[in-house]
């Protein structure tokens, strides 16, 4: 294996989970606080972690590729796949929901200095122009995901290194008991890449011996970043941040700056809204054979609606996607895990052996449940 192929992998693995979920974290440690937000980043990661390695071999473990439903349904059976199909087609719609409402965000603030809209235009602008991608399977834009959250962090590191002198340390040590829970899901979305770790494999075939490296490298290197990411933000504006970070940093930044930051957050929102759409619109294609044309409208049209429904809280959709949704599929990859241990019919590259760390995690995820609920209750 060349080292090139090594390091596709890992920023395969890293363009992946670096995204949205970030720009939530610095708003949910300015609630919580930073230590608070630094406990679930660090215990989050490790779950993180041993989750995508889990996933791996799983992969490895079965001759036949499928998509996370399909090894759903190979291991716990057909009611479990369909349950996992609707929490994978929930998911990427809240997912898209997320993508139009920061993205929106983005055009508002590079904008804002030019145009003034009405409610919502840019949000549809989002959408219309997504959809029209969608539609005609225009993949080329989709595919430079990688190369504009490759810019994204870069911009993230200079903002870092621009704004050091402006970092107030007063800002870290605010403290919420009620809110402690508050960024678990955010957090469990900001670090979860699943859906990467079929393709982290392909580039790595045939020749799986840095799998394991690669996916505990991007892991690594992903909440790293995120905590950089956080510390510059919450450190820079304080109890001034804002929902997606960004807006709160235009009275500590120059305008250009901001400008850059917004251009490129775009782009790479706008692009995951493409890649998410293709991969629905596949779903409802392939796995559930539904029309290519009713498959895109099924794709692309629930986000919008759901935005125009007043689903519009960028923190809370992505708190409940995270700890519901995530959750849920992280409980049915433990089970699947423990049953490829038997039914898998490939001898894996590597194989991990704590019994002990998928209970705990177990625990993790049913207490994130829970927590949710008690602080929403339905």
């Amino acid at each position: 294996m060349t080292i090139s192929r090594f390091y596709l992998a890992i920023s395969i693995l890293v363009g992946a989970i670096v995204g949205v979920g970030i720009f939530s974290l610095p708003y949910l440690a300015s609630q919580a606080g930073f230590f608070v937000s630094l406990f679930w980043l660090t215990l989050l990661a490790l779950v993180s972690a041993y989750l995508h390695l889990m996933y791996g071999e799983i992969i490895l473990r079965t001759g036949q590729e499928h998509r996370f439903p399909g090894y759903v349904r190979y291991y716990l059976g057909k009611i479990w796949g369909l349950l996992s199909s609707f929490s994978t087609i929930f998911g990427l719609w809240l997912s898209q929901l997320v993508y139009i409402i920061v993205g929106a965000g983005f055009l508002e603030l590079i904008f804002k200095n030019f145009v003034k809209p009405p409610p919502g235009f840019w949000a549809f602008s989002l959408f219309i122009l997504g959809a029209f991608f969608i539609y005609l399977d225009i993949t080329r834009l989709a595919k430079g995901e990688l190369f504009f959250n490759f810019f994204l962090i870069l911009i993230f590191f200079l903002i870092f290194l621009a704004s050091w002198s402006l970092i107030r340390f007063e800002n870290f040590y605010g403290f919420s008991r009620q809110n402690f829970f508050l960024p678990y899901g955010a957090t469990l979305f900001t670090l979860t890449g699943l859906m990467s770790i079929a393709e982290v494999k392909e580039v790595l075939a045939p020749d799986f011996s840095l799998f394991k490296k690669a996916i505990k490298a991007g892991i690594f290197i992903s909440a790293l970043i995120s905590l950089i990411f956080l510390i510059t933000v919450l450190g820079v504006s304080g109890n001034l941040t804002s929902e997606n970070s960004i807006a709160g940093l235009e009275k500590f930044l120059p305008r250009s700056i901001i400008a850059l930051l917004s251009g490129f957050g775009f782009l790479a929102v706008f692009t995951s809204f493409l890649t998410t759409g293709f991969s629905l619109k596949k779903v409802f294609w392939y796995d559930w054979a539904v029309p290519k044309n009713l498959s895109f409208f099924f794709a692309v049209l629930p986000p919008i609606i759901f935005y125009f429904s007043s689903f519009k809280n960028f923190i809370e959709i992505i708190s409940f996607s995270g700890t519901i949704f995530l959750g849920f599929d992280a409980l049915l990859l433990l089970f699947i895990y423990r049953k490829s241990k038997t039914k898998g019919d490939r001898s894996p590259e590597y194989s991990l052996r704590s019994s002990i760390l998928p209970l705990f995690i177990g625990i993790i995820l049913v207490l994130g449940v829970l927590a949710y609920f008690f602080k929403n209750p339905i």
